[in-house]
């Protein structure tokens, strides 16, 4: 009888594993990794999407009134109310009743201007911004605002913003971790497509009472079936971090043109840009988006016109159109404004 010694046995020859078969480990592991938290991501950013009715309904404390609301009593309370709460403010933003909120939010903030940049420390600058910025809910028809004695709960709005920074981390750390599950998931999705050669034969074919063959028909079914909106929610998810993705693609085109770039990514804000950049972002507002900057502001006192009649000539003019905030700018000022 021959024996087969150490030496004569063959070489393992490990199979070349095709491109159909590396597309097949990347979308199980590109899927398996990020499941958990684009779960948790889905699932609040469904809920979030009703985040006004939630609020409502945690906040029971506030009154929402039901009946239509007349523009110039709103007005008439709000601008009162930032009057003598909000002077110093450059911008008043007043947002109306709604059929989801009948409450009506006021908001105000103060910008830094290129001269208190220049003669502020960054400490002083944001104590007189935070000191001039602020925000309460208004009722509409009776003027009150609620303070204190509404509980302190995020709501709905926090359910909202928990979908795309989890809330439970640093902000900075819950984006790029919702980023990276967001790209794996587009990558699941593009390798699904790749190795299922037959998806159309896969949507119609269901073997029942096959085990593990059931489960697998049951996914090729439901994933096919729902794949355009996977696609699409995935791909508009990824559009919104472009600048965090591809920085080239969202500041190159804008660096060529003198946009100062690292100041615009170390402002606080819009309104803390320099001057060159303020200007840039004038232009490009009015060009491509037909927004009319408003002007600097005087520093004159001057009485303002009643909001109301905004309101009213708007809607003269735009019978279809919705008005959801007036936002003023440099509020009892000669050059003040309202978009």
């Amino acid at each position: 009888m021959a024996s087969i010694t150490k030496a004569d046995t063959p070489p393992i020859e490990y199979e070349e594993r095709g491109f159909r078969q590396v597309m097949s480990v990347v979308h199980t592991w590109s899927t398996l990794v990020p499941i958990w938290v684009l779960y948790f991501v889905f699932i609040t950013g469904t809920i979030g999407y009703f985040h006004v009715e939630i609020t409502n309904w945690m906040k029971p404390e506030i009154d929402h009134v039901a009946e239509p609301v007349d523009d110039a009593v709103l007005f008439e309370h709000a601008t009162r109310y930032l009057g003598e709460n909000a002077a110093g403010a450059t911008t008043w933003s007043i947002s109306l009743p709604s059929e989801r909120r009948e409450t009506s939010f006021i908001f105000w903030s103060r910008n830094i201007t290129p001269e208190e940049r220049e003669t502020l420390t960054p400490a002083q600058q944001e104590e007189l911004r935070e000191s001039n910025s602020g925000n309460v809910v208004l009722d509409p028809v009776t003027g009150a605002t609620y303070g204190d004695e509404v509980r302190a709960t995020g709501g709905g709005d926090l359910l909202y913003r928990m979908h795309y920074v989890l809330h439970y981390m640093p902000r900075a750390m819950g984006e790029y971790i919702v980023i990276i599950c967001t790209i794996l998931m587009f990558a699941g999705l593009v390798t699904g497509i790749i190795i299922h050669k037959k998806i159309f034969k896969d949507f119609f074919t269901f073997r029942p009472a096959k085990g593990q063959r059931s489960w697998l028909d049951v996914h090729n079914i439901s994933s096919v079936m729902t794949l355009p909106f996977q696609l699409m929610i995935t791909f508009s998810g990824m559009l919104f971090y472009l600048a965090t993705i591809m920085p080239l693609v969202f500041y190159g085109p804008t660096a060529t043109f003198g946009f100062d770039v690292e100041d615009f990514l170390t402002s606080e804000s819009i309104a803390d840009v320099n001057p060159k950049n303020q200007e840039l972002i004038g232009i490009l507002a009015e060009e491509v988006f037909g927004i009319t900057p408003a002007p600097e502001a005087a520093g004159v006192q001057a009485s303002m016109a009643p909001l109301s009649d905004i309101t009213s000539d708007f809607r003269s003019r735009y019978p279809d159109a919705k008005i959801d905030r007036l936002i003023l700018q440099n509020p009892s000022d000669q050059n003040a404004a309202a978009t």
